[in-house]
């Protein structure tokens, strides 16, 4: 839950459901990583990134996740 909210602030991008819906893909970067997003549904997505950084911004995105600022 909350994923577009934590997607928009991290990334800059509109994850608005009315602009990014299913099955659409945005390039966008992360943690100064170059990030592909696509949105699966509502509050779904996916993220491919270089596996080299993998795990790396899994890490970052989860230490976000916790953050009280996304806890709405």
């Amino acid at each position: 839950a909350g994923a577009r909210g934590l997607l928009a602030m991290l990334s800059g991008v509109d994850c608005d459901a009315n602009r990014l819906r299913a099955g659409q893909c945005v390039r966008t970067r992360m943690a100064k990583a170059a990030v592909l997003v696509r949105a699966l549904d509502n509050d779904r997505f996916e993220l491919f990134v270089d596996r080299s950084i993998g795990e790396y911004l899994e890490r970052w995105l989860r230490r976000c996740a916790q953050d009280p600022i996304f806890s709405n």
